[in-house]
């Protein structure tokens, strides 16, 4: 096999578009312990796996120029290097520890989450290249997967967000609610743990619930109800109702933002309307131009 051709396997180009996702099983969030990565190494992280396709059976190595990520991650150009150099050395120590068994001491395994991070001075690019341990979580999905859009996870600031986030995805199967509607999910206080903490305690869990919620609302993902689920008096969980953030904001918007949030409303709905949507999009349409 020449140079040429071991290349042309091993390397691919890098996809920044706004319809890129982040596909995952639905156990990833779950199962892979990256609560402890910092809110850049989080978003390298979802960037690298966004660039899985479906028919992939191993992982490829990308690169893309420095100022390209230090846009990307709204890091001042001129601090790039530094910054970037320190998150590589994170994402390269950072592992996927999958704890088996609910014992006090139960039996573990750890693997690294990254093959290689690598930087070229001369062409100012950075290379990434993840663990084939995590093939299981992120090649060859037939069912029971998560997509997010990249750009969604790249926008929030909190990494305990982006991962509730990713979590509330995966509960609703990536499936946004329409104009008019609504869908609902429970996560359990066990599962929020999962990026929380293990021993965080109840009201923080409610403060930090507060606090994720309203930058979802801040950045126009959705509009989030939540209500405690009770066992006695303890909280075992929460119930969500999570809607469409258009309706939610249609009086104070303008004419051209309705359609531009009705737009990227049909993104996340991988470009489709249906009939009902239609229906109830032309009902809010009247009632703004009344009002």
């Amino acid at each position: 096999m020449t140079d040429k051709e071991i290349k042309k396997k091993s390397g691919r180009s890098i996809e920044l578009g706004d319809d890129v996702k982040v596909v995952t099983s639905e156990t990833f969030i779950t199962d892979v312990q990256i609560s402890y990565l910092s809110v850049n190494a989080l978003k390298i992280l979802y960037l690298a796996i966004s660039q899985c396709r479906m028919n992939d059976d191993v992982f490829y190595e990308y690169e893309i120029s420095l100022k390209e990520l230090a846009d990307k991650l709204n890091i001042a150009r001129n601090h790039a290097y530094e910054e970037i150099d320190d998150i590589t050395s994170e994402l390269v120590s950072a592992r996927l520890e999958h704890v088996i068994g609910t014992s006090k001491k139960p039996s573990y395994k750890k693997y690294p989450l990254f093959y290689s991070c690598e930087y070229d001075s001369e062409t100012k690019m950075l290379k990434f290249k993840l663990s084939p341990n995590l093939s299981p979580y992120l090649l060859s999905l037939q069912h029971d997967f998560t997509q997010v859009l990249l750009n969604d996870f790249m926008m929030l600031r909190n990494a305990n967000t982006i991962l509730f986030w990713h979590l509330l995805q995966t509960k609703i199967r990536g499936k946004m609610p329409m104009i008019g509607d609504y869908v609902t999910c429970t996560i359990t206080v066990d599962e929020l743990k999962v990026f929380l903490g293990e021993n965080v305690r109840k009201d923080n869990i409610s403060r930090a619930l507060n606090s994720m919620v309203k930058e979802l609302e801040k950045n126009d993902l959705c509009r989030l109800e939540y209500t405690p689920i009770k066992n006695g008096r303890s909280i075992s969980g929460y119930r969500f109702v999570i809607r469409n953030f258009i309706e939610c904001n249609m009086e104070s918007m303008k004419e051209n933002e309705i359609f531009e949030k009705a737009y990227l409303m049909r993104k996340k709905n991988k470009g489709t309307i249906t009939e009902q949507e239609e229906i109830r999009y032309a009902e809010l349409m009247e009632k703004y131009h009344k009002s």
